[in-house]
């Protein structure tokens, strides 16, 4: 079925690609503001530190907040890792460069060495 009222055809192909963008985008702005604040939170081990405290009373209340998305899965992941740069890298090469664009992604891609929590 097509449509031409709105001046460019509305087809069932370009209502799935319009579909797919939309879930593609709640995703993608996930992602990267877990990744920005993983970035941060490895810059700052203080923060680090009281934020895997807190981490356990968060996921015991549930999502309790807008952002459940990348606050609930920020929660997991801090909870049961403990997070270092590798050995080869220190805080003096690790840049907060982004992108232009829609999400801001990192210009470049870091590594984590993630570790059981409290064996580290």
């Amino acid at each position: 079925m097509e449509s031409v009222e709105f001046g460019m055809p509305i087809t069932n192909q370009n209502i799935k690609a319009v579909i797919f963008d939309m879930f593609m985008a709640g995703a993608e702005t996930s992602s990267t503001t877990l990744i920005w604040v993983m970035a941060e939170l490895i810059r700052n081990p203080s923060v680090m530190a009281k934020a895997q405290r807190e981490e356990e009373e968060y996921i015991c209340a549930g999502m309790l907040f807008g952002l459940a998305n990348a606050g609930y899965p920020l929660a997991q992941l801090l909870y049961h890792f403990d997070w270092k740069l590798p050995a080869n890298v220190s805080l003096d090469d690790f840049d907060m460069i982004e992108t232009q664009g829609v999400t801001a992604s990192r210009k470049n891609d870091f590594c984590l060495i993630a570790t059981p929590f409290g064996l580290s």
